[in-house]
């Protein structure tokens, strides 16, 4: 059975690639071609996707973010919700990007950024909502995660989480990117993988939403109650 996630390698990815990927969220990449694709697939997707994170998430809740990467999903969710957000991330390099932006957009006050391992990190409180936004894709299986998540985070509360869905035309070429050509395996999901993922945690899916352009590439996102 393979490791739920390699989580090294994912590390190693968003570490050397932190600048890079938040850039997606301006569509400022200097490169040519990452930036025509950053415009035609990705920045409108990507800050879309936060804002429907954000309307998931209750009206003030204290919220547990694991891949908090650059904190463009916390800030979303404290500047659209009034909601705090905790946010931690392997990749060191994500962690400076992330106070700075919460600084800039006068959020810092509701987030809290930290590197850090999920699976060596103790809450020292309880959590309104759990936040897994595009993490889903890096761990083969998420269930072990989910269920800590359940346990230790969040009792009886929610879980809000996105993926990246199966058989969009873009997924082969992610696939060659990431696996092939950076070392970080990637994942992909559907609807019935989610409901049985909530199911084996515990909860169940009580809302999704779709955005995209699919049949290219279409992200899933869900609020899971316990």
């Amino acid at each position: 059975m393979s490791a739920p996630q390699d989580k090294e390698a994912v590390r190693a990815y968003f570490d050397a690639e932190a600048g890079r990927f938040d850039a997606i969220y301006d569509g400022a990449n200097r490169s040519p071609l990452q930036a025509f694709v950053d415009a035609a697939f990705r920045t409108r997707m990507l800050r879309r996707r936060n804002e429907n994170i954000a309307s998931l998430i209750d009206q003030g809740a204290d919220c547990f973010e694991i891949g908090c990467g650059s904190g463009r999903t916390a800030v979303a969710i404290a500047a659209l919700r009034r909601a705090r957000v905790h946010g931690i991330d392997m990749a060191g390099a994500m962690i400076g990007i992330a106070r700075a932006l919460a600084a800039k957009a006068g959020v810092a006050e509701l987030c809290r950024f930290e590197a850090a391992d999920f699976d060596a990190f103790r809450p020292a409180k309880r959590y309104d909502t759990f936040v897994a936004v595009g993490v889903l894709d890096y761990f083969a299986d998420p269930v072990p995660m989910l269920r800590r998540a359940a346990t230790d985070f969040v009792p009886g509360g929610k879980i809000v989480l996105s993926w990246s869905s199966k058989n969009m035309l873009l997924n082969p070429a992610r696939r060659l990117w990431l696996n092939a050509a950076k070392g970080c395996p990637v994942h992909f999901y559907d609807d019935a993988d989610i409901a049985r993922i909530a199911a084996a945690i515990g909860g169940r899916v009580v809302r999704t939403i779709k955005s995209g352009a699919a049949p290219l590439i279409v992200d899933g996102m869900a609020r899971i109650e316990l």
